[in-house]
């Protein structure tokens, strides 16, 4: 294997008849024994019949479902500045399992004068192929992408299926783990003491998500990637309902199977506070210029205190610079915005632009 690349491997042959092979199997077709070595070996066999030299591989496990797969763009960029030509597939789904791709191959045809070979299909598409060589192909490849519709859909209606019964088609959530046996998800007891003492710790509303992300680090709570775990990661987890028992898949809630981690009283505790936090603070005084002022010397906020129980003044909170500065009574702060005011001059037109849309 190239230490350039985990996907690609060469072969020196010195010969004009250069070509590559690109094999390409999911994980699904991997695990049903439709196997790399099973495809190149056929695309040896046609090589040679085709006296075709393979010089480089790509040996790839990987969906075709979505555009930017990370192997096949490789392999289009090293066409694009390679010599070789010749490019032979095992079939036409292995590359044609969407649009964009297809796209893709139609240009290297055109603009880059390759050649693109088909085993299973005995199809060659380049410049010069024949219109009804170009329709067999796309014919293919529309059913390619049928193809991958329906096993989407397929996936999902077993996803559902597994949710109706009580079970959890996803990654398992901190607590749990993913039991490999019966496919269910199961408590994970290196994890679960943690996950329940977050809920505890917030629950008595004196530590913040920081400070229970700290706690748990240093007791020795990481993430898969050995790390403290995230502020985001914790917030998302004590808002989970899947530690009672209730999943969340797709904006629908299912009852599951799993045994809950943390008793409702808890969770229903945990949730009434994060609203509470959400709620916009009131302030305790109504002032009339609140957040409306600003030093003229350093810039910064004017701030309010009440003296005598009763007496409004504004000062400057000084946060840009330190600087000598007066107090104002409210009183007297309103007669000298009233003074600015009553020189403004507005023209008729823009008053009642402005009248109307105040209204």
């Amino acid at each position: 294997m190239s230490n350039e690349s985990p996907f690609l491997f060469n072969l020196t042959v010195e010969t004009m008849n250069k070509a590559i092979a690109y094999c390409r199997v999911s994980s699904r077709e991997q695990a049903e024994g439709y196997s790399l070595d099973a495809q190149y070996e056929k695309i040896g066999i046609y090589a040679e019949k085709q006296n075709l030299k393979v010089q480089k591989s790509w040996k790839v496990s990987e969906s075709a479902k979505k555009e930017g797969r990370k192997a096949f763009n490789e392999m289009i960029e090293f066409l694009k500045k390679s010599d070789i030509r010749v490019v032979i597939f095992e079939k036409i789904d292995r590359v044609a399992r969407n649009f964009r791709d297809i796209v893709k191959v139609q240009e290297l045809i055109d603009d880059y004068d390759k050649e693109f070979h088909f085993v299973r299909e005995n199809i060659v598409l380049h410049r010069n192929s024949r219109s009804s060589e170009k329709l067999n192909f796309d014919l293919q490849a529309v059913l390619a992408k049928n193809y991958i519709n329906n096993l989407s859909d397929e996936v999902k209606k077993g996803f559902q299926e597994k949710l109706r019964q009580g079970g959890w088609p996803g990654s398992a959530p901190l607590g749990y783990k993913n039991d490999a046996n019966t496919k269910n998800v199961i408590i994970d007891d290196s994890q679960a003491h943690f996950v329940r003492k977050a809920f505890e710790m917030y629950a008595t509303e004196l530590f913040s998500l920081d400070r229970i992300c700290e706690q748990l680090h240093k007791e020795g709570f990481v993430n898969k990637f050995n790390k403290k775990i995230s502020k985001s990661k914790l917030h998302v987890t004590l808002q989970n309902p899947f530690y009672i028992g209730k999943m969340i898949w797709k904006g629908e809630t299912y009852q599951g199977k799993h045994k809950p981690l943390i008793e409702p009283e808890l969770f229903y505790k945990v949730q009434e506070i994060f609203s509470n936090r959400k709620r916009p603070r009131k302030d305790k005084h109504n002032f009339l210029f609140s957040g409306l002022i600003k030093c003229g010397v350093c810039g910064s906020s004017y701030t309010t205190e009440i003296q005598k129980g009763k007496y409004t003044y504004y000062r400057c909170t000084e946060h840009y610079k330190k600087h000598s500065h007066n107090y104002w009574r409210e009183e007297k702060l309103e007669k000298e915005i009233i003074k600015v005011l009553d020189m403004l001059i507005i023209p008729e037109n823009i008053y009642n632009d402005v009248k109307n849309a105040l209204k």
